[in-house]
């Protein structure tokens, strides 16, 4: 799995993945509200300790290379730091 960190998404907002970053035919595999970013990238992700784990068609979803996110781990325009894992070949 590789990790990607997206600073800032707007709650309710839809993008394109190269727009955020993401490779374009990416398969994104979790996407996770970030609490404590320290270590982020390489520490054990916690659900409720240092991630929320956002659930897929009910908080987010990719539809034609478009990505939205409607977080019910926060308010509509809120911003959220987001932390999206891509499957790989392999994975």
């Amino acid at each position: 799995m590789k990790r990607y960190i997206i600073r800032g998404f707007i709650n309710g907002d839809r993008k394109s993945l190269i727009d955020i970053g993401l490779p374009e035919n990416c398969k994104i595999h979790r996407v996770w509200s970030i609490f404590d970013d320290k270590d982020i990238l390489t520490a054990p992700l916690r659900h409720w300790y240092n991630v929320f784990l956002e659930d897929v068609m009910h908080d987010w979803d990719v539809y034609n290379g478009v990505f939205s996110f409607h977080g019910h781990s926060g308010e509509k325009g809120d911003k959220h730091d987001l932390l999206i894992e891509i499957k790989e070949e392999g994975d």
